[in-house]
């Protein structure tokens, strides 16, 4: 982790400046090959340009709760290359700015950045200033330390009722510093509970070179030791008191607000405050910046969504925000289920303070899940090397879980949400970055040794459903790239992302997938959707989410050298199923969408034909009724003959939704023949622009290629 800031204000020169990803070192121009020889003499050189000093890189965007000046954190996701390590940050006029890098792109450059300031607002409403970035960044301030913190708090007491007591004094040796510079700096303790061996607070306290203090307390029930495994037990009590030098942080929570009605294992909440009067001021990096990020995606029609909806989102403890509480594995559409939820792609869309309300608290919520570990040795999160290849139905033993009967609030891998990702970009926290690990950590040993096939732990193999293996690769990308450089949880997040690269290789390889698609199970185990249907069946549109995942894994770049060639290797192979899905049907039949599509002619095994065009001719009886024309949805059983029923009119979670954003990714690789499939669907998709406009108010798959600018 890399601290810094501004050593004095700096005016910034007003050149005009071109918008390129990162600052030009050298000089342009020619190759490495010898002169040509020439009796003339050499022309005289152009002008030395005159040097940059600072050019914009992003902007934040402010929420001011009324006139005045306040202290802020905020979270920056640069693209790769954009603030190299030889350069700096700074904001104009702002002589507290400071900023830490948390962990860096594959070429040294900073990744993940928190930023800290004091923002003057003349009124309440939002407001907007340029972060630059700069050739000449000077001597950085000192950053705060661990005796600022051991000056600043005198004690943290933990009043659980009848489970005991904690009690902590003494702050001088935080358990981990989570970010620290000049202008902030964000350590972890840790107080266990006198009379339950694994309930615990874990504190982390945001302090600023101005005094003020913000506080945020998990009280959890989910310790671990890895070498001697004992599942936790259950904790009751009936009230509680949180304090941070005496000022009252939360009380009355008690563990009847659970699905059990005690605070059961791997359940958690959560309080937080200021200690003094400060008032919160939000504080983003512009939407637009983030949609250029390969985590995130480029929205293809601006928000028409309406977002005092989410207005009054708040966290309560044991509540279970926007997700599903019942049953998150029931069928149909959820706004939970997707690349991100719907609320997090409508923050993203429209870079809204309401949304990132409903962002952070719903984000919160998934602490009342049965998702929390932590390792009691380390204090950090379980993570996959110390786990090893343990799992949630190995016997004897299994990695502890909790199961619900009646499925209240209880995980499930097919169609969980992402969570921790988009509501760090909201505020950074490290309860956020903790979300997104916990959920890593139970997909990753949901299933793993099955039908004699051994998996290492993180490795989403035999038994996910393809959806399930798209989203467990979304949140364990998440959790890696949230993970701090120094943080113990960082490295297995990578093995554990090539583990799955590497299964996933086993169908680009295997001689059965001359389709350039994945099926259920293994690729000598294929799962049959539709059994006694015509062929042997897949649902397509799932693997239209992997294909995005995958997409984003490869280019986010937490991988180097041979295995990242392997990841972008599957990704490149499976983006090419919705390009050639459009070109080898030019008789319009792409235009039909299937809950099954036949993927092979048997239905034991996988016998492909060589295209889709031929694959689709041998399925169905007749031809479609025109090259050009709409979308239509079949649902239910396979079907055998083309018909115009079902038209899909507004984009949105759908299968023809699905698809197109499977098409956007092989337009951004720029993969062969991806081009001429875009052109296609621009030509012959007759109602296109109206049908885009359903992403308007539903942006989950309603992407554009960044690489298209018209």
């Amino acid at each position: 982790m890399t601290q810094h800031s501004a050593s004095r204000r700096r005016f910034v020169s007003k050149l005009a400046l071109a918008a390129t990803p990162a600052f030009a070192t050298g000089c342009g121009g020619g190759g490495g090959g010898e002169a040509e020889a020439t009796s003339r003499p050499a022309a005289a050189a152009p002008p030395a340009a005159p040097p940059v000093v600072s050019q914009r890189m992003t902007a934040l965007k402010f929420e001011a709760p009324a006139a005045g000046s306040f202290v802020y954190s905020a979270t920056l996701i640069p693209v790769r290359g954009q603030l190299p390590a030889t350069a700096g940050l700074v904001m104009d006029d702002d002589p507290t700015f400071a900023y830490s890098v948390l962990n860096q792109w594959d070429d040294g450059s900073a990744a993940l950045v928190v930023v800290a300031g004091t923002y003057t607002a003349t009124a309440a409403g939002v407001g907007e200033k340029a972060v630059n970035v700069t050739l000449q960044p000077g001597t950085p301030r000192a950053a705060l330390t661990a005796a600022n913190l051991a000056t600043k708090l005198s004690s943290f007491d933990v009043d659980l009722g009848e489970c005991g007591t904690g009690r902590m004094s003494n702050f001088s040796s935080p358990e981990r510093i989570w970010w620290a510079n000049a202008q902030v700096i964000c350590a972890r303790y840790r107080v266990p509970v006198s009379g339950h061996p694994t309930l615990e607070a874990v504190l982390d306290v945001h302090l600023y070179a101005g005094g003020q203090t913000f506080v945020e307390v998990v009280v959890e029930n989910c310790k671990i030791n890895p070498t001697a495994v004992v599942w936790p037990t259950n904790a009751t009590y009936t009230n509680s008191r949180l304090s941070v030098n005496g000022v009252e942080v939360s009380s009355g929570v008690g563990g009847v607000g659970t699905p059990e009605g005690v605070h059961t294992r791997h359940r958690a909440w959560y309080a937080a405050r200021w200690l003094g009067s400060e008032t919160t001021l939000r504080a983003m990096q512009v939407h637009t910046d983030w949609q250029a990020h390969p985590l995130l995606f480029k929205c293809v029609r601006e928000s028409t969504f309406s977002m005092a909806a989410y207005a009054n989102d708040a966290y309560r403890p044991w509540s279970t925000g926007r997700h599903r509480a019942v049953d998150m594995g029931a069928a149909g559409d959820s706004p939970s289920i997707g690349p991100l939820t719907q609320w997090d792609a409508r923050l993203v869309q429209s870079g809204d303070f309401r949304a990132a309300r409903a962002s952070e608290a719903s984000a919160l919520a998934i602490l009342s899940y049965n998702v929390n570990y932590r390792n009691s040795q380390t204090g950090e999160v379980h993570n996959f090397a110390d786990i090893g290849q343990r799992d949630q139905q190995g016997s004897p033993p299994p990695w502890p879980r909790l199961s619900d009967a009646l499925s209240r609030a209880t995980w499930e891998v097919a169609h969980h949400p992402g969570a921790g990702f988009v509501a760090f970009l909201a505020r950074p926290a490290p309860v956020f970055i903790e979300v997104a690990q916990k959920i890593a950590v139970w997909n990753g040993t949901w299933s793993g040794a099955n039908n004699n096939f051994t998996w290492t732990s993180g490795t989403h193999g035999y038994w996910y459903q393809m959806r399930g293996r798209a989203w467990c690769l979304r949140s364990l990308v998440h959790a890696t790239f949230l993970s701090p450089s120094n943080h113990g949880w960082r490295a297995p997040g990578q093995t554990a992302l090539h583990n799955n690269a590497v299964l996933f290789n086993r169908w680009v390889t295997d001689p059965k997938a001359l389709l350039n698609t994945m099926w259920d199970f293994l690729p000598d185990r294929g799962l049959v959707d539709g059994a006694g249907n015509t062929g042997f069946q897949t649902s397509m549109w799932q693997y239209h989410f992997l294909i995005g995942e995958l997409h984003r894994a490869a280019e986010v770049r937490l991988l180097q050298g041979e295995q990242q060639a392997l990841l972008k290797s599957v990704a490149d192979w499976a983006a090419m199923q919705p390009v050639r899905w459009i070109n080898e049907q030019p008789n319009g039949g792409w235009r039909y969408i299937a809950y099954q599509t036949s993927l092979g002619r048997s239905s034991t095994t996988i016998d492909s034909l060589p295209t889709w065009g031929e694959q689709t001719a041998w399925q169905y009886t007749n031809q479609p009724s025109a090259v050009a024309g709409r979308w239509y949805v079949y649902d239910g059983p396979i079907k055998t003959s083309y018909v115009d029923t079902g038209a899909n009119g507004s984009a949105g979670a759908y299968y023809p939704s699905y698809l197109w954003a499977a098409l956007v990714v092989a337009v951004e690789r720029n993969l062969p023949g991806a081009q001429q499939a875009w052109a296609t669907v621009q030509r012959d998709l007759v109602d296109l622009p109206a049908w885009l406009n359903g992403f308007a108010t539903d942006p989950r798959w309603g992407w554009t290629p960044r690489n298209i600018t018209s």
